[in-house]
């Protein structure tokens, strides 16, 4: 309309007045360019002055993005500064002083068992109770994908939570410790930006080049930082707009950081990248790429089925289940009170959470009443209800899960120190060959287990240097069979075998192949040096030459990960394919399991809340029965078992572990009974009751799935959770043995027992919890009611064979049971 005002010659203002008009209508029209408008009036003076005006707008705005960006990389370094000061203090108060540069791995190993095992217990409990409060705080987190969206995330939330994770992280939890600088320096470049005031696609790359500037901070790796902002954060947005401000954030971050944090890289080895390629280590690229590769995609896959049954921040209250006298907190503040339809309209105001009860529910409307004004609200359909975002109590397994995951690793950790921390200890351990060729398939084998559950057990972290722990023992493992199968063939360079494995391992791990490699060659230290590249802006380009521009480890290990790469795309087909010839078997979820998944939200930027877990099999009610009891009931024979004997006879290690192991044999015999009168009884009744022993059946919305494929599936899944049930009591004696063999040492007797009945008590109430994982609140007879019989039974079989080893002869008669 302005345009066509403008073309009207009859229209048209007298000449002195008509840039000030155009400047006048071109403010009004805010959907309208007044370029536009100027090119249309075609004057001279009306296109200079919008022209300087413009300028010096840009020119405003260019040095508030430039000051954002300098203040965000300095910001983001003494972030790093923080953490590791936060980290080494921790480490220190945990495991004992040290001297100067001492790792972790040494202060864990040089520190007494007892030490290291009361440490991560604390961890898990500190972990436990600090998120179970910070989840219960408003503002809630906001994670960094949020944030890039244009959500502000809370200073202090954001920062404590940071201070969480490497927390326990020090004290010995076996996830990655990298997610708190990346969250903490997105929240600092987001409040940066907005204090500044900068544009909204400049917030977004200012918050994105946080997560890269972040970990460049911390571990001193300027070109992996750049290349995850671009790569796995921006999805390659190739843009000077990007690429610059990236790139100085990196920069002054780590070069802010740099005093306190070493960039001598993680793991010290051989420069081999100033060799040529070897056609050995050519030949070894493609073989360890499509096993490191397989490897990593059924570790993710783990990761996120794990992941869709770890505690929830907050617990859903979906319209389905709503019932009175339910807890709820709602997002209020972004509508109008007055109104309770799907039809209300926006109100200005920042948006608040209120807390309510549930005062009445039918099939059409819920009434809840307000704790802070007493007020009444009625909401009319389920769409009303879902825009309120509600949400329940805080999910209280976390309280449970958490310390009894901590409980597992610190059972583990006299004989194997190496599983503490981030990943950084053993992968240091694989890259040197520094255990016995025995243990790596154990190391390898409890990293996964003990990094799964720390993150099934709600632990806010990341998996990138586990990745790299696990791709560097694959790669030992494959190496030392390699070299006995073909030696004539097989690379002589172990260290830069386990590099190039971790690489294709983690090019999967994070679905960043780039980042990986670059990453591996910072961590390794395998680039061309910085005294090269010095020497060559100089003009003397001879060390630069004599470096071979490091083609030693970047061709190989480029050629690792490209075949990852291709192995992860064929799997995924795969699995697509199998999947789709399983979907008959495949069960319809009931709503308040999907309401479960839609609320479960992953904080790890490794893995995305776009990618989803697929189950190929649901599980109905009859067949979580039946795994629960099953390993219940083996927890409970195996336990008793094992306290009776150990009690009788504390000193004689070997015999108890030997007992024990029968014990895991009986236990599962007795369960393979109680799974075969679950199937009988499931075909006679259709009721459920309160006693899971008795009750077999499934629930009456749910019928039991009788295909040959599902009862096999549930079969081995009952079987193997009754293995699980058994195997618990085990541990702590295994670990005793292995201990014994590997440092000829052994810990106090009364301190095995003691992880002996805390790790069946600590199993029978997560289990538990997991069973009944709707329930709003815990209640004695789904969590106390379980730990309680397994403590008195541990207790009783105590007490027998105490007696007995007092009175009797345990080890002849012990001897004759075995026999």
């Amino acid at each position: 309309w302005l345009k066509a005002f403008w073309l009207k010659p009859s229209r048209r203002p007298p000449p002195h007045t008509r840039c000030c008009c155009a400047i006048r209508w071109g403010a009004m029209a805010s959907s309208l360019n007044i370029n536009d408008i100027i090119k249309i009036q075609g004057r001279n003076t009306v296109s200079l002055v919008r022209h300087r005006s413009g300028s010096d707008s840009k020119v405003k705005d260019f040095g508030k993005f430039a000051l954002a960006t300098v203040l965000h990389g300095i910001g983001t370094g003494v972030i790093g500064l923080f953490i590791a000061v936060l980290i080494k203090t921790v480490e220190v108060l945990a495991f004992g002083s040290a001297e100067k540069d001492t790792g972790f791995l040494t202060l864990a190993t040089n520190a007494p068992p007892w030490r290291r095992f009361s440490s991560v217990f604390i961890g898990g409990v500190f972990g436990a109770v600090a998120w179970y409060w910070l989840r219960g705080v408003d503002p809630a987190f906001v994670s960094v994908e949020a944030s890039i969206k244009g959500e502000r995330m809370p200073p202090i939330i954001t920062l404590v939570n940071g201070m969480i994770q490497d927390i326990c992280v020090a004290l010995g939890g076996s996830f990655g410790r990298e997610a708190a600088p990346r969250e903490i320096a997105a929240m600092w470049g987001g409040s940066i930006s907005d204090l500044i005031q900068v544009t909204d696609d400049e917030r977004r790359i200012l918050v994105a080049c946080g997560t890269g500037a972040g970990l460049a901070a911390v571990y001193q790796v300027p070109i992996s930082g750049v290349l995850y902002t671009i790569e796995h954060v921006l999805k390659w947005e190739m843009s000077l707009a990007v690429w610059i401000p990236a790139i100085l954030t990196v920069v002054i971050a780590t070069v802010v950081a740099n005093p306190l944090v070493p960039d001598t890289g993680l793991y010290a080895m051989d420069l081999y990248s100033n060799r040529w390629p070897t056609w050995r280590m050519f030949i070894w690229a493609i073989l360890i790429g499509p096993i490191s590769g397989c490897a990593a995609v059924a570790f993710r896959r783990l990761v996120k089925f794990v992941e869709t049954m770890k505690p929830l921040s907050r617990l859903p209250a979906d319209w389905g289940h709503l019932h009175q006298g339910q807890w709820v907190r709602l997002k209020d503040g972004c509508r109008d009170e007055s109104l309770s339809d799907a039809t209300e309209t926006p109100t200005e105001g920042k948006p608040t959470y209120r807390h309510a009860t549930v005062e009445s529910k039918d099939a059409a409307i819920v009434k809840v009443k307000f704790h802070d004004s007493g007020q009444e609200r009625i909401f009319k359909g389920k769409r009303a209800w879902d825009n309120m975002n509600p949400e329940g109590r805080r999910d209280w397994r976390i309280l449970i899960a958490m310390p009894s995951a901590f409980l597992v690793l610190a059972i583990l950790s006299p004989a194997f120190p190496s599983l503490l921390g981030n990943g950084r200890a053993l992968a240091k351990v694989a890259i040197h060959r520094n255990r016995d060729s025995r243990l790596w398939i154990p190391l390898l084998l409890l990293k996964v287990v003990v990094t799964v559950s720390a993150i099934g057990s709600g632990a806010a972290g990341g998996t990138l240097t586990p990745s790299v722990a696990m791709g560097s023992t694959i790669g030992i493992i494959v190496w030392e069979g390699y070299t006995k199968g073909a030696a004539a063939i097989a690379p002589h360079e172990y260290e830069a075998a386990a590099a190039i494995s971790a690489a294709a391992f983690l090019a999967i791990g994070i679905s960043s192949p780039v980042t990986a490699f670059a990453l591996v060659m910072e961590f390794s230290a395998q680039a061309i040096r910085r005294e090269d590249l010095i020497a060559a802006l100089e003009g003397n380009l001879a060390p630069l030459i004599h470096s071979k521009f490091a083609i030693g480890m970047i061709v190989p290990m480029a050629t690792a990960v490209v075949m990852a790469q291709l192995t992860n795309r064929a799997m995924t087909a795969l699995y697509n394919k199998l999947k789709n010839c399983l979907q008959p078997v495949q069960k319809r979820r009931c709503s308040r399991q999907q309401a479960r998944l839609q609320s479960r939200k992953s904080f790890n930027l490794d893995f995305p809340d776009a990618e989803t877990h697929d189950e190929i099999f649901h599980l109905d009610k009859h067949t979580q029965n039946a795994c629960f009891a099953c390993f219940r009931a083996a927890l409970l024979i195996n336990t008793c078992l094992t306290m009776a004997v150990a009690s009788a006879v504390p000193g004689n290690h070997d015999l108890i572990f030997k007992v024990s192991l029968y014990g895991v044999v009986l236990a599962v015999t007795v369960c393979i009974g109680i799974w075969s009168c679950m199937c009988c009884r499931a075909c006679r009744t259709r009721t459920v009751g309160s006693d899971n022993w008795s009750v077999l059946a499934g629930s009456a919305e749910e019928s039991l799935n009788t295909s040959c494929r599902h009862v096999a599936f549930s079969t081995f899944l009952t079987m193997f959770c009754a293995l699980m049930g058994a195997a618990v009591p085990v541990t702590p004696w295994a670990m005793q043995v292995a201990q014994k063999l590997t440092w000829h040492t052994q810990s106090v007797d009364w301190v095995v027992l003691l992880a002996t009945t805390l790790a069946a008590i600590a199993a029978s109430s997560y289990a538990a919890a997991l069973h009944n994982a709707d329930a709003e609140l815990p209640s004695e007879a789904n969590v106390g009611h379980y730990a309680l019989v397994t403590a008195l039974a541990a207790g009783a079989a105590g007490a027998l064979g105490l007696a007995y080893g007092v009175f009797g002869q345990p080890e002849e008669h012990s001897a004759m049971l075995i026999s």
